[in-house]
């Protein structure tokens, strides 16, 4: 009877020292994540009220992985176009992203006449969240509204903290 209590007490010590050093090397390989192979992901909650646009960035999570191709480098900005500008500690643009409007959606759709038909839906509230190739660089966040003329009014402007709940 003792030697089998001493057995399981071999065997059980054993095992929790292997799922221990699982555990271990897990977070080594988490660690040996280079910071230009994580993907930000950045969420939003804007919000119209009459003329002026209010943006609340609920978080930012990072996981492993790089981007295939920057599908941005085409985009024309358009009157109420959003520019996404990533900024620096010295306060220079690092990468610049432009959007559409995300408040407002451009639907199109087939019409009963089988014919090709848009309509913009106005939304006075949505969550939205950006996907972009992170960079250690990137320690700012500021967002821009492009107005009728294209110039822009900066309607956001707050640190980026990854990784952080941020607090509202």
């Amino acid at each position: 009877m003792k030697k089998l209590s001493i057995i399981l007490s071999i065997i059980i010590i054993s095992l929790l020292l292997t799922a221990c050093s699982t555990i271990g090397d897990s977070d080594k390989q988490n660690k040996s994540i280079k910071p230009d192979e994580m993907i930000a992901f950045i969420h939003f909650n804007f919000q119209k009220n009459g003329d002026s646009i209010s943006i609340n960035q609920d978080n930012c999570e990072l996981t492993a992985g790089k981007l295939k191709d920057d599908h941005n480098r085409d985009t024309i900005a358009a009157p109420g176009y959003l520019i996404f500008k990533l900024v620096d500690n010295k306060y220079g643009v690092v990468k610049r992203i432009i959007l559409e409007n995300p408040l407002d959606e451009n639907m199109e759709f087939v019409s009963s006449k089988n014919e090709l038909e848009r309509k913009m839906i106005y939304h006075k509230e949505i969550d939205f969240q950006l996907r972009l190739q992170y960079n250690i660089d990137y320690k700012y966040l500021m967002i821009d509204l492009l107005d009728v003329n294209l110039n822009t009014n900066t309607i956001f402007f707050k640190m980026l903290k990854c990784g952080e709940k941020d607090e509202k």
